[in-house]
């Protein structure tokens, strides 16, 4: 798990983040690649489909103290649909 404080928020880190790990794992034939976002995390989702991820599915995960729902997103091709980079 990955969380960024607030403050740091909208400064293209994040942004940068996937755009480094992107590009890594398609370079290396990690294609499909995805990740997991606690579900109800509008602000998250909303930068993940603007990065051209699909939300696939959504499933319980088990955390200390309990459960939480999470929506897992994936990008079938990186280089396809993130020509820009930072």
């Amino acid at each position: 798990a990955l969380y960024g404080h607030p403050v740091c928020g909208r400064q293209g880190l994040g942004r940068q983040l996937y755009h480094h790990a992107g590009a890594g794992l398609a370079a290396r034939g990690m294609a499909p690649f995805g990740l997991r976002v606690i579900a109800g995390n509008d602000r998250a989702a909303a930068f993940y489909r603007r990065l051209g991820g699909c939300p696939v599915t959504t499933q319980w995960a088990e955390v200390t103290g309990g459960r939480l729902r999470e929506t897992a997103w994936l990008w079938e091709d990186y280089g396809a649909t993130n020509s820009s980079r930072p």
